[in-house]
């Protein structure tokens, strides 16, 4: 039987222009839709309707979930009514199967979660049991189980193994073998591959799939990566090495899927990496297809962990389900605390066997999956935020309680948080603030209550948050009138930052949104496009003068757009072919690659009168006065490590200026949602849901986010 090979089907815009090369080329066997994205009822994408519509036709479209966690002991809410309205969907498409994660996310008061791991139990068996059976029964079709990436230890490895192996005999549901989890484990606990691979039963894999993943690094030993299953980077040169393994020996194999993350495929050059990795997919796959099988090769002697199921009830298993997560979310502690304590509790000792094997390394890694996968349900009187800990701790969510707005203060609902550089400079611990504290400074959201005496907003006006709210109004700046540099002002970080589901600002602080402004777009001119406009400004820029933008970034991309706005001729320098091009389309008349010399490239480019340095390397905004015109400007704004160091030969001989800018009076502010909302300015966002916070800031601070990243 010939193998299909298809690409798992995302609803981001990034991933159709990746992907539309290939399926115009004709190279796509089939296509896997997360079948929870239609959950609650949800406008899907013209393009992806298309694809499914055609594929479906071709009987090549296979359905996955992630959401439903039929292994929790206990179903939430929202994944019972999901469960019920399964039968309706496949009714509506046919789809060859359905794949679900073996392991749980939800329990107690999380309803959201990442997969982790189970005991090997009697009530474990039983409920899968009945969720398989349940599955199959809504769907009229095959039910298949996905292996974890991740496992406690090395005994858990073995053991989610002999777990799924008796889930398929006892409900006839086949596998579904991820050889990228599979090379997670291998690595991870210096496990043989095959033996592995054969514990499952590679005469029941139908589907395989495959991905890249990231490497974290770990406090506990053995000090080497872990590797983690992510999807957001290209597919290692072990997992293909693992895919033309298993791909003869599964002789019931019916597609192979390539996954990406939807936050990760963004950028032309990552784009025909993906498309590049699926081709190298269907090379395998054809090559090991076509091979002869080895079943007699020598390996390790197979695996077998004595497979001793704890004697439990339903109600102790969501109990040990729900305490875990407790434990996990607990903030950061040492992993031997986490498991002694769980060790210690009496109420879960049945699976006291269990936990024993857990290794340090592990926990810490499920520790930070937690913190950024998890979240509780509501509770009354009460808010979800994302806090950030201590320096490099990823952001927890945290339940906090609902802030009351005092007098001159306003209750706002954040619909859009803009992340930026100074949230990586805090992330770092390079911005002191103070601890814990709710991120995110650049917030567009919806007035819900106001405080005592407040004028100026009404309830449900949309309203951007300043990061100055309220100066002080008695100190020599203020009666200067520069608010900005106010002695004693109320920011954001007095306040609290928009990450969070309702926050407290000051009224004064607030600005009303002009009409037909999305907030998405909105939300980063309250820090960058405020900053790139007052840089300009600070230059007191005349009619016909020549402006450069040094560095094409979230500062930079707006830049060029707001000088062009004004009327002047823009080169951008910047350090791609891919940005030089994003330049020409942003309004820049002109854009260079600057190399190693920015300041050379200018030059030769027939220099500028104003030159907005937005780049963090201070060497390139030093080697910028070489472009800068007689009596011309060098703005300052990026922040860098490295000292600024400019030759004052340079600035003599051409009677330049160095000027260093910040956010302006709010006139400047004003002046840059007036473009934007005429649509002379678009920010180019890239919008993370709130459950992927952790991954914005962490793209981010990797310089991999075109160009705003923006939290909704």
């Amino acid at each position: 039987m010939t193998i299909r090979c298809g690409l798992s089907l995302l609803p981001a815009e990034d991933v159709r222009l990746a992907t539309a090369p290939l399926f115009e080329a004709g190279a796509v066997d089939a296509v896997e839709w997360n079948v929870d994205f239609g959950f609650p009822p949800a406008t899907t994408p013209v393009w992806i309707e298309s694809i499914l519509a055609r594929f479906e036709e071709a009987g090549a479209l296979y359905a996955h979930g992630v959401e439903l966690s039929p292994m929790s002991a206990e179903l939430a809410e929202h994944q019972r009514a999901w469960l019920e309205s399964l039968g309706g969907a496949f009714r509506e498409r046919r789809y060859r199967h359905l794949t679900e994660h073996y392991g749980f996310i939800t329990a107690g008061e999380f309803v959201r979660g990442t997969p982790l791991p189970l005991p090997p139990s009697r009530a474990l068996l039983s409920i899968a049991t009945e969720r398989i059976e349940r599955l199959q029964e809504l769907t009229g079709s095959p039910v298949g189980i996905e292996n974890l990436a991740f496992a406690f230890g090395r005994e858990d490895a073995v053991l989610q193994a002999e777990v799924v192996r008796e889930l398929c005999e006892r409900t006839g549901a086949f596998v579904l073998l991820d050889v990228h989890n599979l090379l997670c484990q291998i690595e991870n606990f210096d496990l043989d591959a095959l033996a592995l691979a054969e514990l499952y039963g590679l005469h029941r894999v139908r589907e395989v799939h495959i991905a890249g993943g990231s490497l974290a690094h770990t406090a506990a030993p053995p000090l080497r990566p872990f590797r983690r299953d992510s999807h957001d980077h290209d597919v290692p040169d072990p997992a293909f090495a693992l895919l033309a393994q298993v791909v003869p020996r599964c002789p019931a194999l019916e597609v192979v899927i390539l996954e990406r993350s939807d936050r990760s495929t963004f950028t032309v050059c990552e784009g025909a990496r993906h498309r590049a990795d699926f081709l190298r997919v269907r090379e395998v796959v054809s090559s090991a297809r076509a091979a002869p099988q080895h079943a007699e090769e020598p390996r390790s002697a197979p695996l077998d962990s004595g497979l001793a199921l704890a004697t439990d009830t339903p109600e102790q298993l969501a109990r040990y389900q729900s305490t875990l997560l407790v434990k996990l979310n607990a903030g950061q502690r040492p992993a031997e605390a986490v498991i002694a304590e769980l060790a210690a509790d009496a109420e879960l000792a049945a699976y006291s066997p269990y936990v024993a094997t857990f290794e340090p390394r592990a926990v810490e890694i499920a520790t930070a999956m937690a913190a950024e996968w998890c979240a509780r349900d509501d509770e009354d009187g009460t808010i979800e935020a994302a806090v950030l800990r201590s320096p490099r701790a990823p952001l927890a969510v945290f339940r906090l309680p609902i802030p009351e707005p005092g007098p001159g203060q306003v209750l706002v609902r954040p619909m859009a948080v803009g992340l930026c550089g100074t949230d990586v400079h805090a992330y770092d611990g390079a911005f002191p603030l103070p601890l814990p504290i709710v991120l995110g400074h650049e917030i567009a959201g919806v007035v819900v209550e106001l405080g005592p005496g407040t004028t100026g907003l009404r309830v449900g006006d949309s309203v951007g948050i300043s990061w100055i709210q309220r100066t002080c109004g008695a100190c020599p700046a203020c009666a200067r009138g520069q608010e900005t540099r106010c002695a004693a002002p109320r920011t954001w970080i007095e306040n609290g930052g928009g990450l969070s589901e309702l926050l407290v600002a000051e009224a004064t602080g607030c600005t009303k949104l002009p009409s037909g402004l999305d907030l998405e777009l909105a939300a980063p001119l309250f820090c960058a496009g405020h900053v790139a406009t007052s840089a300009l400004l600070r230059a007191r820029p005349a009619a016909g003068e020549r402006v450069a933008i040094l560095g094409l970034g979230g500062l930079g991309h707006l830049a060029v757009q707001i000088a062009a706005a004004l009327g002047h001729e823009v080169v951008a320098i910047t350090s791609t072919e891919e940005k030089r091009r994003d330049a020409l389309a942003l309004g820049a008349h002109e854009s260079v690659l600057g190399g190693d010399d920015p300041g050379a490239a200018l030059a030769d480019a027939g220099g500028a009168d104003i030159v907005l340095a937005m780049t963090s390397s201070m060497r390139h905004a030093a080697s910028a006065v070489h472009g800068v015109r007689d009596g011309g400007r060098l703005v300052v704004v990026g922040l860098g490590q490295e000292p600024l160091a400019i030759d004052p030969i340079e600035l003599v001989q051409r009677e330049a200026s160095i000027i260093g800018a910040v956010q302006g009076p709010r006139s400047e502010l004003d002046a840059v949602l007036d473009l934007a909302a005429r649509g002379r300015v678009r920010p180019r966002v890239e919008a993370f849901p709130w459950h992927l916070a952790n991954r914005a800031l962490g793209r981010l601070a990797e310089g991999r986010v075109r160009y705003r990243a923006v939290i909704v």
